[in-house]
This record gives structure tokens, sequence and C-alpha cells, in this order.
């Protein structure tokens, strides 16, 4: 039996390139690049209601919630 294949190494700003003009989300860890699966309408309600709520529960405050659009960089752990 063979082994699996490996993925190859994607640099991280070929990735945030190739992401602009993608249709679909993908995620970004340490080189390698993973398609995200699409989401259903109940998920969609969560995390529309859940930012509603952490929404209304940081108003004044210095944190703001994003939604699942909001791209961020863990240097630390390459992710």
């Amino acid at each position: 039996m063979s082994p699996p294949a490996q993925e190859p190494f994607v640099p991280l700003e070929r990735y945030l390139e190739d992401e602009e003009l993608s249709a679909n989300k993908h995620e970004y860890w340490n080189g390698t690049v993973v398609a995200l699966a699409g989401g259903t309408m109940a998920h969609a309600r969560v995390v529309t209601n859940l930012g509603g709520i952490l929404f209304a529960a940081l108003k004044g405050k210095p944190c703001r919630p994003f939604n699942d659009a909001q791209r961020i960089v863990v240097r630390e752990t390459g992710v």
C-alpha cells in the first residue's frame, strides 16, 4: 500500500492571494490549505443570534465581536 500523497507547502502570501479570488472558504495551517464545508441554515441562525448577543454584551467595551468572514493570523502557532 502506498503512503498518502503529501500536500505541497503553500506560502501564506500565496494562500491570501488565492483566497481573495476563491468562491469557497479555506483554512490555512502551517502551509497546508484545507477547504471548509458550507454552513447550514441552522448554523447561520445560531451564528447570527450569538453575534447579536455578543454585540449587545460588549457595547461600550474595548472588545468587538466579528463573524466568520474575519480572517485572523496567530503567528506564534502558524495558524
